[in-house]
């Protein structure tokens, strides 16, 4: 059985529970719901490890653990970027299951500036090698560039939710012969 807070009162041992959790033994107010819209440095990590001591998003903010905030989404230790914290668990699944089709928007600053023939393959979708399915973002488009050398060019990429995992994005841009410098997600 499932209790929805919204809706649901509990009673245990003739007490009511609900706006409040009762720990053991004693009761104390459920958090008020809070939302924090952060950004990821490079080298944070999203997912705290037991034990560990590296520098999660957590540690960035204060009162996470009092408010029992959790990342919606991950970020890889190499990307930075957006990042949403919520300590309302029922937008978890919706915030990032495929099927509510958020897509998410990356800056990609590549090396050298891509032809529009490779804008054009990029689009349509590469497949690695050991991939099932092409990684197609859904839009591409040249943000800036450093026109007198062609050192460098800065990309807006966007991805549906089911495939917006930054591994893939830098695979698909090194296929295509645009290895990655900086990755940093700008809009979910």
């Amino acid at each position: 059985m499932k209790i929805n807070p919204a809706f649901d009162s509990v009673t245990v041992d003739g007490q009511r529970v609900g706006g409040e959790s009762v720990v053991g033994g004693l009761s104390r107010e459920a958090p008020q719901p809070r939302w924090v819209i952060l950004y990821k440095p490079k080298g944070t990590i999203v997912t705290p490890v037991p034990g560990g001591t590296q520098k999660t998003v957590l540690s960035l903010v204060a009162g996470s653990s009092d408010d029992r905030l959790l990342p919606v989404g991950r970020l890889d230790r190499n990307t930075a970027g957006l990042i949403i914290l919520t300590n309302e668990k029922i937008w978890l699944h919706p915030l990032t299951h495929p099927s509510y089709a958020l897509g998410r928007r990356y800056i990609a600053v590549v090396k050298r500036i891509p032809k529009a023939k490779t804008i054009s393959d990029l689009s349509k979708g590469i497949t690695p090698p050991g991939y099932k399915r092409p990684i197609k973002p859904t839009s591409v488009k040249v943000l800036s560039s450093d026109k007198i050398k062609k050192a460098w060019c800065k990309l807006e990429i966007g991805f549906g939710s089911d495939q917006s995992r930054p591994r893939d994005i830098r695979k698909a841009l090194e296929i295509v012969g645009h290895p990655v410098q900086s990755l940093t997600r700008s809009a979910i």
